[in-house]
């Protein structure tokens, strides 16, 4: 009962030009934050896929001059070695999903209320607000996935 009575609806609140414009910008500079972090880390994973397989073939391949790698135990280590990656990525993109649903349940939850209580035009302003969360939560995934220093190079 509380709650409710905390969101109960109040005279409606509108959202004006600048507002609206800093929300706006706030959006634009977060999606291109996102897109950004994204294709540096699609690109440094797809480099690392291709220095790894190339390794693990230098390790395992037949006629290589590494004896190392042509013995059980140099096999062993690169199957443990891809398995031990594997599985990191795995756990990471699990971390990186959930969280990412936990925001977006938030923004929406938090959007909803704001809607609830200030009218349509508050509820509008308060979903490009999440959206613009949402946006700096996957840069912030994307920048941690490649780490800061990497990115900087």
């Amino acid at each position: 009962a509380c709650l409710a009575q905390q969101l109960s609806k109040t005279e409606p609140v509108t959202v004006g030009p600048l507002s609206t414009s800093v929300i706006d910008a706030t959006s634009s500079v977060t999606a291109a934050a996102a897109d950004l972090t994204g294709s540096a880390r699609d690109g440094m994973r797809s480099v690392a896929s291709t220095v790894g397989s190339a390794t693990a073939e230098g390790l395992t391949g037949e006629g290589r001059s590494a004896r190392f790698g042509s013995t059980t135990l140099g096999k062993s280590a690169a199957c443990l070695g891809a398995a031990t990656l594997g599985a990191a990525a795995t756990v990471y993109g699990a971390v990186e999903e959930s969280t990412a649903e936990v925001v977006a349940s938030s923004t929406g939850a938090a959007s909803e209320a704001v809607g609830h209580r200030y009218g349509a035009d508050a509820e509008g302003a308060a979903r490009k607000v999440g959206t613009s969360v949402r946006q700096a939560h996957k840069s912030v995934f994307n920048v941690a996935s490649l780490g800061i220093k990497s990115l900087g190079k």
